[in-house]
């Protein structure tokens, strides 16, 4: 996370989307590829990968242009499962369909008895559980959207490639759902412009300040039994400063 945190000042800049995908000591679990469209390639940003040592990419919407700008461009149109940043769509879809009345309203936890983290026990709402990445609870809000309704959702998104397969609960940590880190910026920068085809009003929230950034991080484990290193890493989100607007995501 400290290599992601140096990208931020090249980042900042007028610029409305960047996304950052890291490779971990597991495999890459690749489900397409998908041609990058125009590219402005950052040596900065290369060089700041070649000394934390790790494969990955780094894609940034530039508004305005429609440039993207970046590191590694073929590895930044291959689709991965979203991990934990699928936890934006999944809150824009609960809520736009009614799973949850709000925000706020409190989810029970239904996980195993003893989660990763604790403070996932409790019954939260959508608020709080997407800030301490409560996966059960938003397990939980897939289980009421309910399959059909998801999949609808997703096609409506035009979210990466769209599949689910039979398990609701699932699709976004461990697959068939991939979606590329191109795709990503381009689905949070329609995100921010109240371009989905959901209620405007859960559109983000930005801050007043300069040189503000916000997003979601999320990470995959590799499929094999018995695996415990990182598959992917992901962050994504939004940076600008003064009136401008960036959106970031990575895998």
């Amino acid at each position: 996370m400290r290599m992601i945190a140096g990208l931020a000042p090249w980042a900042l800049p007028c610029l409305v989307g960047w996304v950052v995908s890291v490779q971990g000591a597991g495999p890459a679990w690749a489900a397409a590829i998908v041609e990058p469209p125009e590219w402005k390639e950052a040596p900065a940003v290369a060089a700041l990968f070649q000394r934390a040592g790790v494969t990955g990419t780094f894609v940034l919407l530039e508004e305005g242009t429609g440039v993207l700008h970046g590191f590694n461009p073929g590895r930044a149109a291959q689709r991965f499962t979203p991990a934990s940043t699928f936890k934006i769509p999944n809150t824009l879809i609960g809520l736009s369909l009614g799973a949850v009345k709000s925000v706020d309203e409190r989810i029970p936890y239904t996980g195993a008895p003893n989660p990763w983290i604790r403070e996932w026990l409790e019954p939260m709402g959508l608020r709080g559980a997407i800030r301490v990445s409560n996966v059960p609870i938003y397990q939980e809000l897939a289980r009421r959207i309910g399959l059909a309704p998801m999949g609808e959702a997703l096609r409506r998104l035009n979210y990466g490639n769209e599949k689910i397969g039979p398990d609701v609960t699932t699709f976004w940590l461990r697959g068939p759902l991939a979606i590329s880190a191109i795709e990503q910026t381009r689905f949070l920068s329609r995100l921010a412009h109240q371009r989905c085809p959901f209620p405007w009003k859960l559109r983000p929230r930005w801050p007043r300040s300069p040189g503000w950034m916000g997003g979601r991080a999320g990470a995959s484990m590799p499929k094999p039994a018995g695996r415990t290193a990182l598959g992917q890493v992901w962050a994504g989100g939004w940076a600008g400063c003064s009136r401008d607007r960036a959106s970031l995501p990575s895998p």
